[in-house]
């Protein structure tokens, strides 16, 4: 009985010690936001988007700066777009989009005008989830929601907003659909956890 209980005991042991070695590698992930980081870090003046704020590029992922000036140029609310971070190929459908504007409003305030022109103008979700937060050292906000274009599917979307020096950073993740945000979650996760003023 004794040896029977000791033969349990050694076994239960090994497990709990495979388990907890093969956690703390946490499959490459950086921190805990669930998602692998690149070599790449996005924001300065040598990467592909020059930004206000740095951060590390989910692991796959391609950066692609927008322009901010001319007929090119997207702007949503107090921001305009400035960099897109594309899932595809890491195998997702969907964009991660950074944000920048010059504006002395807070950034909860940048925030929920930003919801309320991209949402769509359907119903819409009494359901808004802003939260206050501590991004990259700054006061910042962020928010959960549901999209709701006239036409088409509604979906989840998640956005936050931080405001480190004189600008605005603003960062939005969408998805082809709910399965996809889904999925996406981990890379926007990194990007919010990772990202410092310059």
């Amino acid at each position: 009985m004794v040896k029977l209980w000791g033969t349990a005991a050694l076994v239960a042991l090994l497990l709990t010690a495979g388990c907890g070695s093969s956690d703390s590698g946490n499959n490459g992930s950086n921190g805990s936001s669930g998602a692998a980081a690149g070599s790449e870090t996005i924001g300065g003046d040598g990467s592909p988007c020059p930004l206000p704020v740095t951060f590390k590029l989910p692991d796959g992922w391609k950066a692609q700066s927008v322009s901010t000036e001319g007929a090119d140029a997207f702007g949503i609310a107090d921001v305009e777009l400035a960099c897109e971070l594309d899932a595809k190929p890491a195998g997702m459908l969907g964009f991660i989009r950074v944000f920048v504007g010059d504006t002395s409003k807070p950034s909860e305030d940048v925030l929920k005008a930003f919801v309320a022109k991209y949402k769509g103008k359907g119903t819409g979700d009494s359901a808004e989830k802003y939260t206050a937060t501590k991004i990259g050292g700054a006061d910042g906000s962020e928010v959960s929601y549901v999209s709701w274009p006239v036409d088409g599917d509604s979906k989840k979307e998640a956005a936050f907003a931080v405001k480190p020096g004189a600008k605005t950073v603003l960062v939005h993740v969408g998805g082809l659909d709910n399965e996809e945000h889904e999925s996406m979650l981990p890379g926007f996760k990194l990007v919010k956890e990772s990202l410092t003023a310059r």
